[in-house]
């Protein structure tokens, strides 16, 4: 149980302070240890601090992984939604294979998905800087009012059953439609926004597509955004 309690709280500060690299991690873990030298704190508990510290570590060695392969893809986006347009520019073309407009057409697709990638793409500072926002009140929560949460225990709820107020500070520059959905216990939680700017999340960000609903090879997905590592198969 101690260990559990260790590892919660760390985890927490981890994300209070988005302590994503792991020299600032081991700040974290650095503080948590003078703080159990100044209360004396017994052997057993010594040992269950180190237990959930090596825990929490390993978590993020196994995450390393992914975001590296998320780079990758991050660079070849531009490539990828290029391939893309090209694709569905040569799918009308073939419609008008006999029509002298036919050059016209493709250009019309190319430039449409260009457009429109590009404006969506203004939007995700935004849309990160909010789940940022709606997860460090969760956290809060979690240290110091975990009721509150009882609603977004074991399903995703609309963000209004959780905190109304922060709703009403969604920025109002997002798209017409713009939701998110939380789920979250006493230590992890899953914070999603949902499909209308998933779409360019899919090439911008492709490590925030929610690995549980957004499986999909066409243009766009349902979900996308933030989670800790006990909450992905959410």
């Amino acid at each position: 149980m101690a260990g559990e309690r260790f590892e919660a709280a760390i985890r927490n500060a981890i994300a209070k302070r988005r302590a994503e690299a792991p020299e600032q991690r081991q700040q974290i873990y650095q503080a948590a240890r003078a703080s159990f030298q100044r209360l004396a704190r017994g052997a057993e508990d010594a040992a269950a601090l180190d237990g959930a510290i090596a825990k929490i570590e390993a978590s993020f060695a196994g995450n390393s992984v992914q975001l590296e392969k998320a780079q990758k893809r991050r660079h070849l986006a531009s490539a990828a939604f290029l391939l893309l347009a090209g694709i569905a520019a040569g799918a009308l073309a073939a419609v008008y294979t006999i029509s002298p407009s036919s050059s016209a057409a493709e250009e019309e697709i190319g430039a449409r998905f260009s457009r429109q990638y590009t404006s969506d793409l203004q939007h995700m500072p935004t849309v990160i800087a909010y789940l940022r926002e709606i997860t460090d009140a969760i956290v809060e929560r979690q240290r110091n009012n975990r009721e509150s949460l009882d609603p977004a225990k074991g399903k995703l709820v609309a963000l209004s059953m959780i905190d109304p107020d922060l709703v009403k500070k969604m920025p109002e520059s997002l798209p017409r439609g713009t939701q998110f959905i939380v789920r979250a216990d006493q230590k992890d939680l899953k914070v999603l926004a949902n499909w209308t700017l998933c779409g360019v999340a899919m090439f911008s960000n492709p490590e925030m597509l929610d690995p549980v609903r957004s499986r999909t090879d066409s243009i766009g997905c349902p979900f996308f955004g933030m989670w800790t590592s006990g909450a992905v198969k959410w």
